[in-house]
């Protein structure tokens, strides 16, 4: 493997799971504040998931995560 291939492939990877930490914390600060998201019994992880789901490709256009895998 090129060493510029596996630089861009550890950027994505390190920016990917930066996102999915911030959403997490996100979905678990909602949770605490908002007591009807305790009372649903929705995980942060499900509030975080939703979030990432509206906020998507629609708002994050310059993500480097696309929905075909490519760059």
């Amino acid at each position: 493997m090129d060493t510029s291939v596996l630089s861009a492939v550890l950027r994505t990877l390190f920016t990917t799971l930066s996102i999915i930490g911030i959403l997490l914390i996100v979905g678990t600060v909602l949770r605490s504040k908002f007591k009807i998201f305790q009372n649903m019994f929705l995980h942060a992880s499900v509030i975080g998931g939703f979030i990432g789901l509206i906020l998507g490709p629609i708002v994050w256009k310059g993500s480097p995560i696309r929905s075909n895998g490519s760059k």
